[in-house]
């Protein structure tokens, strides 16, 4: 496993059963840690994530989200 620092869009409607959430979370991984809160409205947030490297590479496959470490 590996750690990865990400940026990426923020998705969900804020409402119960689509909590505001990094759009990554769709994609299977270990682990993913939003190391800060953000506001609702947030377009963008950083996020840390555990995951194979395979899974760090399908990640890095999504245009919407930029790989910083």
């Amino acid at each position: 496993m590996a750690k990865k620092t990400y940026r990426c869009p923020v998705i969900g409607t804020g409402s119960s059963g689509d909590e505001f959430r990094p759009s990554l979370s769709k994609y299977p991984c270990s682990s993913w840690v939003v190391p800060s809160n953000f506001n609702p409205g947030t377009a963008k947030v950083v996020v840390e994530v555990e995951a194979t490297a395979l899974q760090h590479t399908v990640i890095a496959l999504d245009t919407l989200i930029e790989v910083l470490l």
